[in-house]
Parts: structure tokens; sequence; C-alpha cells
């Protein structure tokens, strides 16, 4: 008896090489779109891991850049004798909506005084390393911004209201005035020089008394 032809075969004998082929393929599909979707959840998991890992440090930054506030706000206020004046640390955002290429600044007439964020972490661990160069001028940038709230325009004069003003400063937030002399003797020397003309206060120390001080 001969094999008989496809043709020959019933339409459901016939049929099943096709079902067959059919079966594999959706089962091959089946496998790509499982590989595909694991893809694309390894993706995603990984999308929020590093968006949770963005959220966290911006929140971690703030807490910490509210506490250098809190500290300089403080230390600000117990050198002046003026509760209303402030210190605002720069955040990331901050030089994004309005670049700033200078250490702080003020608006007159306000009483805020806005400085970057280096500069106030500097400021603050001034007194665990106060011979340290950063720290030395983050302590002088504040309390330069300070005397311009208190009242002082001229930059010169403002420059040695500052260094005058310096160890006060330095005391109030945990360092000693002897540290702070020094570190407004050696900021003089090595660093207002530096300056722009406008900024130059030499002899300031030497003269022996400050033009002004920051409660006149």
């Amino acid at each position: 008896m001969t094999a008989p032809e496809l043709g020959d075969l019933s339409p459901e004998v016939a049929s099943a090489p096709d079902e067959l082929d059919r079966a594999r393929r959706r089962q091959a599909n089946r496998r790509m779109a499982m590989r595909r979707f694991r893809r694309r959840s390894g993706w995603a998991t990984l999308l929020r891991v590093i968006a949770a890992a963005l959220v966290l440090g911006a929140i971690a930054n703030e807490v910490y850049a509210r506490h250098l506030e809190n500290q300089l706000t403080e230390a600000v206020q117990r050198v002046t004798g003026r509760d209303d004046l402030s210190i605002h640390c720069r955040r990331i955002w901050d030089e994004i909506a309005e670049p700033r290429a200078v250490d702080g600044y003020v608006w007159w007439g306000d009483t805020t005084a806005h400085v970057g964020l280096p500069v106030c972490r500097h400021a603050v661990r001034w007194p665990d390393d106060p011979t340290d160069d950063d720290a030395r001028v983050g302590l002088l940038v504040v309390i330069h911004e300070v005397a311009h709230l208190v009242g002082h325009v001229d930059e010169s004069e403002t420059e040695c209201v500052a260094m005058w003003a310096a160890p006060d400063l330095g005391v109030a937030l945990g360092g000693t005035r002897a540290e702070g002399r020094a570190a407004a003797a050696w900021y003089q020397t090595e660093r207002n020089p530096l300056l722009f003309p406008e900024y130059h206060a030499p002899g300031c120390l030497a003269s022996g008394r400050p033009p002004s001080s920051l409660l006149d």
C-alpha cells in the first residue's frame, strides 16, 4: 500500500502541519514579547532608581544648605544685633535662574545677603580649620556682604569694615578672636590686593581702628 498523497488526506489531517507551525510561531512570539518586557522593565527599574537617587540627593542638599543658612544667619544676627538680617546660600537652581559670577551680592535696601553655597560651606567650617585659605575667604566674603546690608556702599570701605569685623563673626561661628584677626590679616595681604581696584583697602588694619563698624 502506497503512502497517501497530502491532497488525499482529510482537511483536519492536512492542516496539522500548519497548526503546528502557527503554534510554534505563537510560542516564539510570546518568548520574544517576554524578553522585550523584561528588557523594558529593567530600564524602567533603572530609571526609577536614578530618579529616586536624584530626588534624595536634592533633598539632602536642601537640608544641608538650610543648615548652613541657619548657622550663618544666627551668627550674623549676633554680630550685628539685628534679627532681620539673613544669609541665603545659593542653590544650583539659583545659579541657573540668575547666573552670578561672584561669591556674594546684596540688593540695596534688602536684608538678605546672597552667597554661593561653596562659600557658605567654607565659612561655616572655618572654626575647624582657621588657616585654610578657602575658609578664610568664606569668612570675609560673608562679613563683607553683611557690611553692605547694614549700609556700607563704598567697596573699599566695606572691605575694611569686613576685615575689622571678621573676628566677631569668627567668634560667633565658634572660633577664637585671635584666629579671626589672623584670618583678616592674611586676607588683607594675600587676597584683597587681587580684587578689582575699587575693593583695595591698603593699610586698613594697620590704621589701628576701623572706618566704622557693623553697628554704626
